[in-house]
């Protein structure tokens, strides 16, 4: 996953700004700078990472979810107050234990979230299907992968 997000995140970001950028006018250039910054906390950063992580979940489950790209849309935003809490509830926590308790208690609710969408997400029918490779063929893919990426033409 970090692999990918290395290779593909900014590239896809790029792109998606100058396709933005050839169809709104100039004096719009803060605002396509937003939008790509929201897709990128939506969507590029969970795409880039699923390039790799697909052909690897395929060979270790036997199986593919189509509905994994909108799911990690959903608890993205979820998941930044959660990293956040965790980090101030465990500073705090060396100060004042029961204060680091308490805020980590606060920050409870993030991760049960998660959790709930997660499973919404799994109860649609059809949302994972069997998508079986062998962990020689996984590998040999992302290698392909990675090795087309990095001597494409630029």
């Amino acid at each position: 996953a970090t692999l990918g997000i290395l290779l593909w995140n900014r590239p896809l970001a790029r792109s998606l700004e100058r396709g933005l950028s050839a169809r709104v006018p100039e004096a719009d250039h803060g605002r396509i700078r937003a939008i790509v910054d929201l897709a990128n906390e939506l969507i590029l950063t969970s795409l880039s990472a699923q390039v790799l992580t697909t052909f690897v979940g395929a060979s270790l489950f036997g199986e593919f979810s189509w509905v994994s790209l909108p799911c990690n849309a959903a608890i993205a935003l979820l998941q930044t107050p959660l990293m956040i809490g965790g980090i101030v509830s465990l500073a705090v926590s060396y100060l004042s234990f029961d204060l680091g308790a308490l805020i980590a208690r606060g920050t409870a609710v993030f991760p049960a979230l998660t959790i709930r969408l997660v499973e919404l997400f799994a109860r649609i029918p059809g949302a994972s299907r069997p998508f079986a490779l062998t962990k020689a063929q996984c590998w040999l893919i992302c290698f392909g992968i990675v090795i087309a990426w990095k001597t494409r033409a630029r």
